[in-house]
């Protein structure tokens, strides 16, 4: 695997040093396919009027105009993960604005497969994944590529999904049961033919940037790679081998626009660029009608708990949420990643059925385990080594990470105590609750002893529990460092 990585890199630089795309249109005889793309926009709705609005104004500029989703257009927001019929929200504003294809993103099973084949079905726009196998009603709903004509362009779009180290894709395993994934690179010669069934070739491939550039790599006959999972803003993209890189980073808050210039059928020069949600002003009316309807559902706005004072910043918001865990559940520690935490604060005031969908709209399950001291302190330093951004937060416990001096992405050990610093016994087992996601993404860090159980509840369904206790306030910081 270092093998190929170092053959990659060296391809890259190699490659990297020619531009095949030099070529001008100098005598203005060129035809211009303009590619609006979004990618990982996670339910953020509210500014797909805007998203509209930009929309048409390129199909009132110009002949040929593609709208594209590069996946993960799921989960984020209560508004669209919590409506009656799941999802819905963003098929139907998508269908609206007029989308012709979207790959699979990960999140798109967030909601199991019975939802997203009925979503798929809403949907007036086509479906890819290339690298998934299915036995259920997906196989006939799910492409690997397709090929459209773009007001007489002909475009060859290729859909690729991404696949964890376990080899599905990073969602509950049930939700992908019965699924096989293969890894996209190891598909590229299926499709390189592709390259001579169009004008122009391009791949949706929700697989993120380091994968986009490998399969730039192996895959130099595509034009144009439009990418996402890795929420990476590329704001002019990224040039490999000749294949443009291209990806907008998340939550709706860039649009893609990837101009193709061609000459006698052939892509002969290539322009991307992000353009600000917060630089535009036009607006949809009709979209904009639509998202007031969804955004104001009633349901949403039922008031579930109270902050005594505001509760800011991903370690408070932490320490709410492992309390959560462990009060409600009687554990003795409970443990829950920062990255899962997707706002910044509970202001003063009243908690909405919505905030708390707001704060962890990922569903995820709630498991248990048997680890001693040593595993618990084993797992938290390595997640930290391992995924810096992503730390796991804590309650039933506190812990002191002693940073490498030279090198603060690193810690070099970790004490674990009780509060107020009364020691663990090393030899105990302690039962210490996480989430699905934790389980998933860290505990194989540590191969512990136990297998762990699942508690068939949510860990957002276990915050609603515990703000029906009472009032909640800022706890007292529990992560501690130090520099050795």
């Amino acid at each position: 695997m270092k093998q190929l990585s170092l053959i990659l890199f060296l391809l890259i630089v190699i490659c990297s040093c020619g531009n095949r795309n030099a070529c001008v249109c100098s005598d203005g005889q060129c035809d211009t396919l303009v590619i609006i793309s979004t990618n990982d926009v996670h339910s953020q709705i509210h500014d797909m009027p805007k998203l509209a609005a930009y929309v048409q104004s390129q199909r009132d500029s110009f002949s040929h105009v593609l709208l594209l989703s590069a996946g993960d257009m799921f989960s984020g927001s209560p508004v669209v993960d919590k409506y009656k019929e799941r999802g819905y929200p963003m098929i139907d504003l998508m269908n609206r604005i007029g989308y012709r294809a979207a790959t699979l993103g990960n999140h798109e099973f967030d909601y199991g497969q019975e939802v997203l084949i009925q979503r798929i079905k809403d949907a007036q726009f086509d479906f890819l994944a290339a690298n998934a196998a299915f036995t259920n009603d997906l196989r006939n709903l799910v492409k690997p590529y397709i090929i459209v004509d773009v007001n007489g362009i002909k475009t060859a779009i290729l859909g690729f999904i991404e696949t964890e180290d376990a080899g599905i894709p990073s969602t509950l395993p049930e939700n992908v049961e019965g699924v096989k994934f293969a890894d996209a690179l190891s598909l590229v010669d299926a499709y390189r033919s592709l390259r001579d069934s169009a004008e122009v070739f391009l791949v949706l491939s929700h697989l993120g940037v380091r994968e986009d550039i490998s399969l730039a790599v192996l895959l130099p006959e595509a034009d144009l790679i439009i990418g996402g999972h890795s929420h990476t803003s590329l704001p002019q993209g990224l040039d490999t081998c000749g294949v443009l890189i291209a990806q907008t980073g998340a939550y709706l808050q860039n649009i893609g626009k990837t101009t193709l210039f061609l000459k006698a059928g052939k892509v002969v020069k290539k322009k991307s660029e992000l353009i600000a949600l917060d630089s535009l002003t036009a607006v949809d009316s009709a979209i904009q009608r639509l998202v007031d309807v969804y955004e104001n559902d009633p349901a949403l706005k039922v008031t579930v708990g109270t902050a005594a004072a505001d509760i800011t910043g991903k370690e408070a918001l932490g320490n709410l949420f492992t309390d959560a865990m462990r009060i409600v559940h009687k554990f003795d520690i409970a443990i829950f990643n920062s990255g899962g935490l997707r706002i910044n604060a509970y202001p003063k005031g009243n908690i909405s059925f919505e905030d708390v969908y707001k704060l962890d709209p990922f569903e995820n399950q709630l498991y248990v385990y048997q680890l001693t001291l040593g595993e618990l302190s084993a797992l938290l330093i390595n997640t930290y080594n391992d995924k810096k951004s992503d730390m796991l937060r804590i309650s039933g416990a506190e812990c002191t990470l002693a940073l490498d001096p030279v090198n603060a992405d690193k810690a070099l050990s970790i004490t674990v105590t009780g509060y107020n610093g009364q020691p663990l016994l090393p030899k105990a087992a302690y039962q210490v609750g996480m989430s699905s996601y934790v389980k998933e993404r860290f505990m194989p860090l540590i191969n512990p002893k136990d297998e762990g159980r699942r508690i068939k509840v949510t860990t957002a369904e276990t915050l609603l529990q515990y703000l029906q206790l009472g009032p909640v306030s800022p706890q007292p910081q529990r992560v501690f460092f130090s520099n050795e």
